[in-house]
């Protein structure tokens, strides 16, 4: 693949993942505003998260390149790219999806029904975590996307191994933090 077409592809992957997390924002404000009991929240990432895992598994490519032949390209790119590497980081995410889904059921049965979530955010803290979570996503997507176009697919020998280390790292730092602060309000 060309440099010019990659760094268009990239491009609109960037803007694609950016309007997909924009797009979710206003359900949740939505969801967070009907003051719905937290439980179902935790039921919608469950199925949310299952049924992903399932296209995915029947598609054999992520579920993104579903919405636009731009991101099929750029799909077919890193699997060629990556090799052997990119049918690893497929089965990681999928095998992190069904771990999500048993803590998220996990945190179903144990949330009373009648808690609800009321996080009592002002604006600008609702925009200043807006913001981080969006650097962070375009930070990793860069990193990851950096890595995987500068390097051959010889040096990228390992590369989901280490992606999945440092994914687990992360995933176990906020798993902890949701499962602590639902205890700790369910105990209140």
């Amino acid at each position: 693949m060309e440099k010019k077409e990659l760094g268009q592809l990239r491009k609109f992957q960037f803007i694609i993942l950016n309007i997909f997390f924009l797009c979710a924002l206003p359900l949740l404000f939505l969801y967070f505003h009907l003051q719905l009991p937290q439980r179902y929240f935790y039921l919608i990432v469950a199925f949310i998260l299952i049924l992903s895992v399932v296209i995915e598994m029947k598609l054999k490519y992520p579920l993104i390149t579903s919405f636009s032949t731009k991101m099929k390209r750029l799909s077919q790119y890193e699997k060629d790219k990556m090799g052997n590497e990119w049918q690893i980081q497929m089965k990681f995410v999928n095998v992190t999806r069904v771990i999500l889904v048993c803590i998220f059921l996990f945190l179903t049965w144990i949330t009373p029904k009648s808690l609800i979530i009321s996080f009592g955010l002002d604006w600008a803290s609702v925009f200043i975590l807006i913001f981080g979570i969006l650097i962070f996503i375009n930070l990793g997507l860069y990193l990851n996307n950096r890595k995987i176009d500068k390097k051959s697919t010889g040096e990228l020998k390992g590369f989901s191994r280490n992606s999945m280390i440092i994914s687990i790292i992360i995933g176990i730092f906020f798993a902890v933090i949701t499962i602590i602060s639902t205890v700790l309000a369910v105990m209140n």
